[in-house]
């Protein structure tokens, strides 16, 4: 079941949190993207918990890029929530006046073309509209300390969103019927995901949330577009066991996670991860993004934190 909060001037930790009593992942709140009653936009989040799980690519993987996605076990530490779907145009306009999407005009669709500042933004802007302290210093465009409101995701809680406890190549098995290069269609890839063996003709985006979610409740985290993450690049990554792991403070270009509408299936899986310098322009089109919100951002002492820690499966 979600949460429907009524659109006007209320801090989500109060309109969402009230009867969140749950300890189950994928149970979620919508949140109102404007204070204007006449404008009942919202953004549906689900509930992530926190958790380990083992982040990266075995050597066994099919498809994979070792050199870039070396294995490591990840501990997080904080439960949080995560946008359903991706932010789509018409949740942008709302938040933001414009929509960039170079598929325009179709409101259900992720919007693209935004850039990570452009995004980052977006993040500030609704934590304001929600009385949150935002993410992001909007001089340097890092984290900025002691901030409660929506942001990006980390790689580290993407990739563990996206996997929901799994440890396969995608979140719903290897699906190793599947070609990793080339358009061929695949009957289990497209029941999850678009990609080009469904989208041959390149001909763009997609509306959110068409393709099955995962065991926690997301849509699009293997295709549609690809989405942007809060970490800095770094190619040759720590080994594990880490904490709450995050990117180097400083950097040229962000991590990009997910496949999109024309990727190859081998660029679809879970741990799949790169990067492109368009950080601060929004020349591509098949890059959106999905928002964060922690968990300890709710005040409601019906919402016992220690409870809702989950250990992923090995």
């Amino acid at each position: 079941m979600f949460l429907i909060a009524p659109v006007f001037l209320l801090p989500v930790s109060i309109v969402a949190f009230w009867s969140l009593t749950t300890e189950l992942p994928g149970e979620g709140m919508a949140i109102p993207l404007t204070v204007d009653s006449s404008r009942p936009e919202s953004l549906e989040m689900v509930f992530i918990p926190a958790g380990h799980f083992l982040m990266g690519s075995p050597d066994t993987e099919r498809g994979a890029f070792h050199e870039v996605e070396g294995i490591r076990r990840v501990t997080l530490s904080r439960p949080f929530f995560l946008g359903k779907r991706e932010v789509t145009q018409a949740q942008w306009k709302t938040v933001m006046g414009d929509n960039p999407a170079k598929y325009h005009d179709k409101p259900d669709h992720p919007v693209e073309r935004g850039s990570w500042n452009q995004c980052a933004l977006f993040c500030n802007r609704l934590s304001r509209i929600h009385g949150y302290v935002p993410a992001y210093d909007e001089t340097t465009w890092t984290r900025q300390a002691g901030a409660n409101g929506f942001r990006l995701p980390t790689e580290a809680e993407w990739e563990y969103a996206c996997r929901a406890g799994t440890s396969t190549r995608f979140s719903f098995g290897d699906a190793l019927d599947a070609a990793d290069a080339g358009d061929l269609f695949s009957k289990t890839l497209d029941q999850h995901l678009w990609w080009r063996g469904n989208n041959k003709s390149l001909a763009g985006t997609k509306p959110v949330g068409a393709k099955k979610a995962n065991r926690w409740g997301l849509h699009d985290m293997h295709g549609n577009v690809s989405e942007w993450c809060e970490d800095y690049w770094v190619s040759a990554r720590r080994p594990g066991p880490l904490v709450d792991p995050r990117g180097p403070a400083t950097g040229t270009s962000h991590a990009i996670r997910g496949g999109y509408f024309g990727s190859y299936a081998r660029y679809c899986r879970s741990a799949s991860r790169y990067c492109d310098a368009g950080d601060h322009y929004g020349d591509y089109d098949f890059v959106g993004f999905r928002i964060l919100l922690p968990a300890s951002a709710s005040k409601d002492p019906l919402l016992d934190l220690e409870s809702l820690n989950h250990e992923s499966p090995r």
